[in-house]
């Protein structure tokens, strides 16, 4: 084999690459800078603090949310569709692997032949009948010059990486989920408490009045206005109740059970004040607290990986094959030592036309490119705006609660005055009432606003990410794909 006349043939081919034109083609996107973002007084003015713990929820101090919690990540039925996108997307990844290795295959053939008398088979087989029987074992391995396979695996496991922390977020999507259910009962029982004890003093009130009437001290509208101002709040609470029922069977549901485990949840022991804390950097920190944040830049680095593969089509393509077998037309010679065949060498393949079918791939890639940079680029502003949203609830909830504690206390002060003036002489008894209706409204207003700051934040909670932890260095990554990458310079006039 002349090896020097191999190796020009190589080189030359190698030189001549580029006769497959790849076009005008680069991404047009650009990640952004998550230091550059403005990030907003709600984020500048919020108390920081350590960080958020993983198991986030237990900051609410209820053992039974907890237990709750842990069974609807170990059984639910999403969570395990989740994992079956994981094991799809390792099955990917084992197969790009194999592409960086050498590949052995056997073969073997065996026909019965009826040769023709007037072709270019000589005699004496021309005419007759005979057996061609091949054996073979080949061997080949791609030497991957351009890194096309390298790429291909490493694109493989950013697509297995990101499917993980999706898996991730689902997760965390869950737990808030169980949390804010678990939330909503707390207050419905809440409601149940302040609805009940209505019913209890409008029925009061209507009594009262039927008294008077009977002493000739009341019209009958009266009468028909107290009883009008007892139905309402009666299916008020017949509403809350129900509520209780179905919000059972939601959390029965969350956590993998069916709607009869929920007849087992007893009464919320929720703590009023459950803080939630931010992280120490903000919005730096905020982007490594989000899985499906790091799941973005992993998609980036897959697919800045697809390009590399795309442009690497354009170059050629070298493998090394040999083969082995055996090849006889009758099955007696078949194991004999002349029978063996071999043969080794490269194969050297070159795209010099194709109809733009390189070109497109490359188009198609860097599409797919520059949408998982505008993906990456809608979740980072939408992280921002979410814990922004939720941190400025949480301080406005929270300043409403003081107002309408306050407000409770005076209701609750004036309702005793009234009693003590009542007991003195001082008041009537439909004073007292009047009184009990302000007490009974502001504390139905209060359980009102501390669920919705509870609610508050565990969705501040899951804006931040819930506790998770990138140990990857992603933000590396996406910095490596932005360089390998960038988008043209603009246009000048």
């Amino acid at each position: 084999m002349n090896y020097s006349l191999l190796a020009s043939s190589f080189v030359i081919i190698s030189l001549s690459a580029g006769c497959a034109s790849r076009g005008n083609v680069s991404p047009q996107s650009q990640p952004l800078n998550s230091a550059q973002i403005e990030a907003g007084s709600a984020i500048d003015q919020a108390a920081l603090g350590g960080g958020a713990d993983e198991q986030w929820w237990k900051v609410f101090g209820d053992p039974q949310l907890n237990t709750l919690v842990a069974r609807a990540v170990s059984e639910s039925p999403s969570l395990r569709m989740a994992a079956g996108r994981i094991a799809q997307a390792q099955a990917l990844a084992g197969s790009a692997h194999a592409g960086l290795g050498p590949t052995l295959g056997a073969s073997a053939e065996f026909q019965r032949l009826h040769f023709s008398e007037v072709g270019e088979t000589p005699p004496p087989l021309a005419g007759g009948e005979s057996w061609d029987n091949n054996i073979d074992l080949r061997l080949s391995y791609d030497l991957d010059f351009w890194g096309k396979n390298r790429s291909a695996l490493e694109a493989a496991l950013g697509s297995l990486r990101a499917a993980q922390l999706d898996a991730r977020y689902s997760q965390l999507a869950l737990q808030t989920s169980v949390v804010r259910s678990y939330l909503q009962l707390s207050y419905a029982y809440a409601l149940d408490d302040v609805l009940s004890a209505t019913v209890a003093q409008r029925e009061q009130v209507l009594e009262l009045t039927r008294r008077r009437h009977d002493a000739g001290l009341a019209p009958q509208l009266q009468v028909s206005q107290a009883e009008a101002e007892v139905a309402p709040v009666r299916v008020r609470l017949e509403q809350a109740r129900n509520r209780i029922v179905t919000l059972r069977h939601q959390l029965a549901a969350l956590s993998g059970q069916g709607p009869g485990a929920g007849d087992a949840i007893a009464r919320p022991q929720v703590a009023a004040h459950a803080a939630a804390t931010l992280p120490s950097v903000v919005p730096a920190e905020l982007l490594g607290r989000r899985p499906d944040i790091v799941a973005a830049r992993w998609r980036i680095e897959a697919a800045g990986k697809g390009i590399d593969v795309a442009e690497a089509q354009f170059y050629p393509d070298v493998n090394l094959s040999a083969f082995v077998g055996l090849q006889a037309l009758n099955f007696d010679d078949l194991f004999q030592a002349n029978a063996r065949t071999l043969g080794a060498g490269p194969a050297i393949t070159l795209p010099i036309f194709d109809g733009g079918r390189l070109r497109a791939n490359l188009a198609g890639r860097t599409a797919a490119y520059d949408l998982a940079v505008d993906q990456y680029n809608d979740s980072v502003l939408g992280a921002m705006r979410e814990v922004a949203d939720q941190i400025a609830t949480v301080g406005s909830t929270a300043r409403q609660r003081d107002q309408a504690e306050a407000a409770l206390a005076a209701s609750r002060k004036a309702f005793d005055e009234a009693q003590l003036g009542f007991r003195a002489g001082l008041t009537d008894f439909l004073t007292v009432l009047s009184t009990q209706t302000a007490l009974l409204t502001q504390q139905q207003e209060l359980a009102q606003i501390v669920a919705a700051e509870l609610d508050a934040r565990a969705l501040l909670m899951q804006a931040l990410g819930g506790g998770f932890r990138d140990t990857d260095d992603s933000a590396a990554l996406i910095q490596r794909a932005a360089d390998r990458h960038p988008p043209p310079p603009p246009a000048t006039q």
